[in-house]
Parts: structure tokens; sequence; C-alpha cells
């Protein structure tokens, strides 16, 4: 459902430019995870704490005397308050961060690569389920013209199908039933097995079926670069995301004066 709804916006959003949608779900994420933690954090009590902080700061800057007990407990009283400050925010920060990180899951899987050009050659290497090694031989692709295998079966050199064409490249066991089908529907560098956790976020290509000798497929696709310029790390999508929630959840914690 999660993923679900995020494709279906962005697909909705395709008329505009990759790097200006990667930028408005890094501000609209920025955003949100803000004015949350500010509704769910004790902000009046927050404030409090870190008024009566500043004061034992300032008093323990203040304090000209030479004895050392009183000197120690300005320095308790101060750190004290610091850290019940910082305990006062580490609830909703926690509480915040498993949404954060689905969503950068999310981003990762839409954005981190593209679908390779029709007959480009992609390396596919299959890793095996344990135990299950000596059955990768009898694996086969068709068609085999496709594909350029190496000794072990492990790795195929795969002619990209073209879609426009009708083309497929299947991956078969020793009695026929498919294991995987390409061209993949979306760019993914691995396709797995279904588990628990994909409940919380689904993969958009499918999973290979449970009772398959595969653990993963692992596809060598072309990463998908936003910017032409720059460093090789700037020009994916986690640049541009993490720049602009950032910006955004800083921007709403100063004009809200979020503690």
């Amino acid at each position: 459902m999660f993923e679900s709804i995020l494709t279906f916006v962005d697909s909705g959003l395709g008329f505009l430019p990759e790097l200006l949608r990667v930028l408005g779900w890094g501000a609209l994420t920025g955003t949100v995870a803000m004015l949350l933690y500010a509704r769910i954090s004790p902000q009046r009590r927050i404030a409090e704490v870190e008024a009566q902080a500043m004061a034992a700061r300032k008093e323990l800057r203040a304090y000209q005397g030479v004895e050392t007990r009183m000197m120690l407990s300005l320095v308790r009283r101060s750190l004290a308050l610091s850290l019940k400050q910082v305990g006062l925010t580490v609830g909703p920060t926690l509480l915040l961060t498993p949404p954060v990180l689905l969503m950068f899951a999310w981003m990762n899987q839409a954005y981190s690569y593209r679908l390779p050009d029709p007959q480009a050659v992609v390396q596919v290497t299959l890793r095996a389920s344990e135990g299950a090694e000596p059955v990768l031989p009898a694996l086969q692709w068709e068609p085999a013209s496709a594909v350029k295998r190496d000794a072990a079966g492990k790795t195929v050199a795969v002619n990209w199908p073209s879609v426009t064409e009708g083309e497929t490249v299947v991956l078969i066991n020793a009695v026929g039933e498919q294991q995987l089908l390409l061209p993949l529907a979306h760019p993914r560098a691995r396709v797995a097995k279904s588990g628990w956790w994909h409940w919380l976020l689904a993969s958009p290509v499918g999973y290979l079926p449970a009772e398959s000798p595969l653990e993963a497929v692992e596809l060598e696709l072309p990463p998908r670069t936003l910017l032409s310029f720059g460093p090789e790390w700037m020009r994916g999508w986690l640049a541009a995301f993490t720049t602009a929630l950032g910006t955004l959840a800083l921007a709403i914690k100063i004009a809200f004066g979020i503690k």
C-alpha cells in the first residue's frame, strides 16, 4: 500500500524533470517529519528545560568562587538539565525514524537505477540458496542465444530484450518452471524471494518462487543520474533528496521556533 501510493503519485508527476521530483519528495519528507515532530514532542516542556539549562550554564560561567563542592554542584546541574533536554527529544525522534527510513528505502527503489537500452549487455549473477549450488547448472535461459554463461553458470551476460519488439528472456528450472522473466517492468538491481518485510515495501517486479533454488538474482543495471556534472556521489538521488529534506526541515524548525 505504502509504495503503491507513492509510485502512483510519482507517476502522475512524470511530466516534471526527475531532479524536481526528487527535490519535491525530499522537501515533503523534511516538512512532514518536522511538523510531526513538533506535534508529538513536548515543546513547552522542552522550552522550559532549555531555559533552565541556559540559566544554569550562565550561573556556572559567572561563578567566581574557589569552593570545589559548589562548582561541582553547578556543573552537575548544568549537565543534568542538558541531558534532560536531549531526553525529551529522543522519544519523538525515534518514533519518526522508521517512516523516514521507509521513505529513503522507497526512493532507493524508485530512483537508483534505470532500465538498460534494448540489446545492451547486462551482467546477471545467480545467488543460490544454502545447499542449492549443485542445482545452478540445471537452470536454463531461453533463448540461449541471448546469454553467455560462465563455467559455473552463476554469472551470465544477457542481451537486454526489447519491450517494443516483444522480446523476452526467461530463466527456467529443470522442469520448465519460470524463475525470472526479463525485461523487468521496473529497474531493480536485485530480485529475491518474498520476505516478511515486504509487507512494508513490496517489490514492484515481484519475487522469485518460494521453492526456487535461488536466493536472489542480481543485475548490474545502469545507475540513474539526475545531474550531468559534479562528482559521482552528487549525481544520484541521494544527494538531492537529503539536501532538500535537511533544508526544509531546518527552515520549518526556524520558522516555527521548534525546539
